[in-house]
């Protein structure tokens, strides 16, 4: 039988392999058995700190927390108060903090970064300089600390002075990593939030300098292994450089399993979802994504890929197992319901099929009339893939058709026509080559995404140029609420602009005059940085139930000079990047259009990223 210890230890482990959700339940029901422990308590604030749930982790400092008096519970709730604007409170508890660390200095140097965090938010620079000046003098820096005082680069607006700060400590301690790699985490964190003027190079040429005077200071190589990961399609060099990187660290962990914070399993599923990329690589990809899965066995999307890799050797009993352990450990995750009719007997019975989703149905936890519409929703999903597939060839030749009857028109126009016969002639004849080309785009969408590069890709950039193209010089057409730091997607950049200029361009369209500026804003899209999202909220007569059902289907429009094929576009080409496209009434009035994409190698590199010390930064107002 487990003790509380071992449910508690249980929990943190869950935790530290990227399961928040799972090990704030099981820290949760801990906290029940045992309401007075402390420790616990701060233990679930932090996690609701690291899922982004700031008022849950207020709620849990209000309460349990309210008058535990030790250091570490201290800084949880300075973190807690900082998160939800409380500045005067934070600036107490990590003052408190500071006075009661005694022989502590990780927990001394927390308070110290916290109490200049909340002078810089409070407008108080000579205060948030002096905690910052004594906390560079100590000796050593933890990694961890070195993350977060780095990180400052991205929330302060005078983070140049911070570097001049550092500047003159790497000069005093020229034999110290920790200075080099405080440095390049601060240009990095300024990098992100688009500081001009900063060379990448220069980044990670500070990182390698910290590993030349300590080769075991494995943040330092986690962030380089990162940094060249974002590389890999504009270098085969910096790709492999990256993969041997994350390898060194799979097996240093392996031995040392504290070393760095996180998991081996963790380093483990980055490399197979590097490897993954490479049809070369494949069986690679199998062994890694075994290895990390033997020690994060509830993580769904990699369940789900490696159930891919084994779909496309024929393994199909071995992808149905994959697959379905994704969907035990998320039962709502829809790609995997996606690849698990692909392991269905579609031409068998309709007896037959309806037995086989049954004995699925029986295997998963979930309810089954969720299970049964998720993967009837899924069969649907796959006929109608493959109806596109034919309608290519069709669409070819209707697509040839219209660009011949265009040019007999344009033949037999001859000279323009001056009565309102010729006029009407000339209007449909503009209009035709426009559907044609809409149309030829449309089939262009269909296998594009073998056709163009990949790239690792900023998301804010990204909607930052659709922003600009298409407000023209009326800038204040649009509004856009860019969320710091997202983490990276990868995709085809022409695609993805496309099929984001029409979203907005549908948008615009719908505004009434005299309106609200089109709302345009970017986001995290789960705690474990797995997706991002961008949203466009007009402020139109909305869409009425029947209208959204049909807003994506091809040549469906609402506006009559419209051939209704811009959004269906777009669908697709999110759909190929693995993404979706949600839409709902706005508040009030108007529509809001969600799109939702993956992050970039499943979010992990943001993951490793956050697990290695401490996540908690607040951005200024």
């Amino acid at each position: 039988m487990t003790t509380l210890d071992d449910r508690v230890g249980l929990a943190l482990r869950l935790n530290r392999l990227g399961l928040p959700h799972l090990a704030a339940q099981t820290l949760s029901r801990a906290c029940d058995e045992a309401p007075h422990r402390v420790d616990l308590h701060r233990h679930l604030a932090e996690m609701a700190l690291d899922q982004g749930d700031v008022h849950r982790a207020a709620d849990i400092v209000a309460g349990a927390l309210d008058r535990a008096d030790d250091p570490a519970s201290l800084l949880t709730a300075a973190d807690a108060a900082l998160a939800v604007g409380d500045l005067s409170g934070a600036a107490h508890r990590f003052g408190t903090a500071r006075d009661r660390c005694g022989n502590e200095p990780d927990l001394l140097l927390r308070a110290l970064v916290g109490s200049a965090r909340a002078a810089y938010l409070m407008g108080e620079p000579d205060d948030a300089h002096k905690w910052l000046d004594t906390a560079l003098a100590q000796h050593p820096i933890p990694g961890g600390l070195s993350r977060l005082i780095g990180d400052l680069g991205g929330i302060l607006p005078d983070w140049r002075d911070l570097q001049h700060r550092i500047e003159k400590l790497r000069r005093d301690r020229p034999d110290d990593s920790y200075p080099h790699y405080l440095l390049a985490r601060l240009l990095a964190a300024a990098q992100a939030r688009y500081a001009p003027g900063i060379p990448s190079a220069e980044i990670e040429r500070l990182v390698r300098l910290a590993l030349e005077r300590e080769p075991g200071f494995h943040a330092a190589r986690l962030m380089l292994a990162l940094r060249l990961a974002r590389r890999r399609f504009l270098s085969d060099e910096a790709r492999d450089q990256s993969l041997s990187t994350l390898k060194f660290l799979s097996q240093a962990l392996r031995m040392q399993s504290d070393a760095l914070g996180v998991d081996a399993g963790l380093i483990d599923l980055l490399i197979a979802a590097l490897l993954d990329e490479t049809p070369g690589t494949a069986a690679q990809a199998v062994d890694f994504y075994l290895a990390g899965l033997r020690r994060l066995p509830g993580h769904w999307v990699a369940s789900n890929n490696l159930g891919v890799l084994y779909l496309a050797r024929g393994e199909t009993t071995a992808a149905r197992r994959w697959f379905l352990a994704a969907l035990a450990a998320s039962p709502h995750y829809d790609p995997a319901y996606l690849n698990l009719v692909q392991t269905l007997d579609l031409v068998a019975s309709p007896e037959q099929i309806a037995r086989e989703v049954d004995g699925l149905v029986a295997t998963l936890s979930a309810p089954a009339t969720v299970v049964t519409g998720r993967i009837v929703a899924a069969m649907a999903e796959d006929a109608r893939n493959q109806v596109f597939e034919a309608l290519h060839a069709k669409g070819t030749q209707l697509h040839n058709l219209l660009g011949l009857v265009t040019a007999r028109l344009k033949s037999a126009l001859g000279p323009a026509i001056e009565d309102d016969l010729g006029a009407r002639l000339v209007e449909l004849t503009s209009r035709l080559d426009e559907l044609r080309q809409e149309w030829g785009q449309y089939l262009r969408s269909m296998h594009e995404a073998d056709e163009s590069p990949t790239e690792v890709l900023n998301l804010n950039l990204l909607v930052r140029e659709v922003a600009r193209d298409e407000s023209g010089h009326e800038a204040q057409r649009i509004d856009f609420d860019a969320a710091p730091a997202l983490p990276d997607i990868k995709g085809q950049h022409a695609a993805l602009y496309e099929a984001l200029v029409a979203i907005v361009r549908n948008g615009l369209e719908a505004q009434p005059p005299a309106s609200p500026p089109l709302g345009l804003r970017t986001r995290p899209g789960s705690p474990l940085t797995t997706r991002v999202v961008f949203e466009v909220r007009d402020y139109g007569p909305g869409i009425s139930t029947l209208g959204r059902a049909q807003l994506f289907v091809p040549g469906f429009s609402t506006k009559r000079e419209r051939s209704g094929f811009g959004l269906s576009l777009a669908r697709r080409i999110i759909s190929a990047h693995r993404g979706w496209i949600e839409v709902e009434p706005a508040p009030d009035r108007g529509t809001i259009v969600r799109v939702v994409l993956p992050t970039d190698l499943y979010g992990l590199p943001a993951l490793l990223d956050q697990r290695h010390g401490y996540p908690y930064v607040v951005p200024l107002k």
